[in-house]
């Protein structure tokens, strides 16, 4: 079970860090399985991903990989910790007994990628609201992130604005021009009625979990450090505040395979 000590800090502040949930040895493979789905991109969508698996950062005419979604349709293990109990006990101390899973994707955040992400809300990928009732009113949306590297000041740190959740979805990002508003961060472009708050960036260890409410504002500035800030992100939400996406949890139990005929 979770410490209550750790709900209660993710009730107040709307993210919290979980230290040492995974060893050493489990974060080395995740890091290396995290590589190896590079080379299964095809896979991915021919096991039914519809999208592109993979968003890529160009700078200075050199690629960099930034975002790959749902690698674990084609890497066991990354298949295996997305179930594992450790992540999913978690998720059902915030989340209940019935859970959809609405993102499992594995961030690379290379050195020199210079990936900004603008102050945001991650509710704002979730549209159209129809298909998510009540998903805002039930803070009904969880981040996870599983920390490969460690993360601190210099490699491009997560800034959260700390009770930020409980203003609602303040429709930060004009979606019709959010590639340009979210690469452009800036510590400073805190939204007018959070600025009273605190921002604060966490210092995790691999092995850490990062849980943090799809409502709560966060951005993160380009790496501009000397090591890779790479982890495995996968996001939840009560099945009932949610139409589309594939279960992971059904009266508190896990659904292993990834159904993809639910993904939109």
């Amino acid at each position: 079970m979770v410490k209550e000590t750790y709900i209660n800090k993710y009730n107040d502040d709307g993210v919290v860090v979980i230290p040492d949930v995974f060893s050493k040895s489990e974060i080395d493979k995740i890091r290396a399985c995290s590589l190896m789905a590079l080379t299964k991109l095809n896979e991915i969508k021919h096991r039914g991903y519809r999208h592109n698996p993979l968003e890529v950062i160009g700078i200075d005419g050199v690629q960099f990989p930034g975002i790959i979604f749902w690698p674990s349709l084609v890497n066991n293990y990354l298949n295996m910790i997305r179930i594992d109990l450790r992540l999913s006990s978690i998720v059902k101390s915030i989340l209940g007994k019935n859970i959809k899973q609405l993102n499992n994707q594995i961030y690379y955040r290379l050195p020199g990628d210079n990936d900004n992400f603008a102050f945001h809300q991650d509710i704002m990928f979730r549209y159209p609201r129809y298909h998510y009732p009540n998903i805002v009113e039930k803070n009904a949306y969880l981040q996870t992130s599983i920390v490969c590297d460690e993360m601190d000041y210099d490699n491009a740190p997560i800034y959260y604005i700390i009770g930020s959740h409980k203003y609602g979805d303040l429709n930060l990002v004009d979606l019709k021009n959010q590639h340009l508003q979210l690469r452009e961060f800036s510590i400073d472009n805190m939204p007018e009625k959070c600025k009273g708050l605190p921002v604060r960036s966490y210092n995790a260890k691999p092995g850490d979990v990062i849980i943090w409410s799809a409502l709560n504002i966060h951005g993160s500035s380009g790496n501009k450090g000397n090591r890779s800030r790479i982890y495995y992100m996968n996001g939840f939400c009560i099945s009932e505040n949610s139409k589309p996406w594939p279960d992971y949890m059904i009266n508190g139990k896990i659904i292993n395979n990834i159904d993809t005929n639910k993904i939109p």
